[in-house]
């Protein structure tokens, strides 16, 4: 991803936070129809740049529990899965991680399914909702 390279990590974190208040403020009002309101918060683009700050961070990693290696799940699989749109963000959530180790980074589907994703992992972590 390209789009926000040219902003620091404090620039990136006080337009994410400017676009969630305008949103915040759209569903306080309840004015907007549904749709338009959906519409309005895809404009945003908050998702992306989550995703690039995320995609920035130096990951923190831990040893995964029993429960979360059953939900261990490979990265090509994971992609593939996303980019037929199998797993949706609306599913649950997850993390990047290593054969034996979780982060704290969090998985975009959204990401995936459109090669926004970091590629440093061969595994993530996904918990069904």
């Amino acid at each position: 991803m390209t789009r926000y390279n040219n902003f620091s990590d404090e620039e990136l974190s006080k337009l994410i936070s400017e676009k969630q208040a305008y949103i915040d403020k759209l569903w306080e009002e309840a004015t907007l129809p549904w749709q338009d309101y959906v519409d309005e918060v895809n404009k945003t683009n908050i998702w992306e740049m989550e995703v690039e700050l995320n995609n920035r961070r130096v990951p923190i990693l831990r040893d995964a529990d029993e429960f979360e290696q059953d939900c261990r799940e490979s990265y090509k699989s994971f992609k593939q899965s996303c980019k037929s749109h199998c797993i949706m963000s609306s599913d649950g959530s997850g993390y990047y991680g290593t054969a034996t180790q979780i982060s704290d980074i969090p998985v975009s589907p959204r990401a995936f399914a459109n090669d926004m994703e970091r590629t440093d992992f061969k595994y993530v972590y996904w918990f069904n909702k």
